[in-house]
């Protein structure tokens, strides 16, 4: 079972985007640890919807949204999804989902 953490509507453009991060029931976020963990990316009105987790892109040890499904195609535009993914890492997270609470901060540094 998975619970919210949060569920955020971002419009870019003229585009609306519903996201919601999901995380196992239970789990906490810790700076070193990645509970099993979901991202729901829906562009409204589509129903079509997108699921990403956080992992490592690039040779640099960066971490980034990486789809869970690579064969699956966006429907928006390579520079929508670089501002959507931006405007996803500066959300920031209720220190309550922290195994750490005073390391509250953004999901994606």
């Amino acid at each position: 079972m998975m619970q919210e953490v949060f569920n955020e509507h971002y419009l870019i453009g003229n585009d609306t985007f519903k996201v919601v991060f999901l995380i196992k029931e239970g789990d906490k976020l810790d700076g070193g640890m990645m509970p099993y963990h979901v991202f729901e990316i829906q562009k409204l009105p589509e129903s079509l919807k997108y699921l990403f987790h956080k992992g490592e892109v690039g040779f640099g040890g960066k971490y980034g949204l990486i789809k869970a499904d690579p064969k699956q195609e966006l429907t928006w535009s390579a520079h929508v999804h670089r501002e959507l993914i931006n405007k996803i890492s500066h959300q920031k997270i209720p220190s309550s989902f922290y195994e750490k609470p005073e390391l509250q901060s953004r999901f994606i540094d």
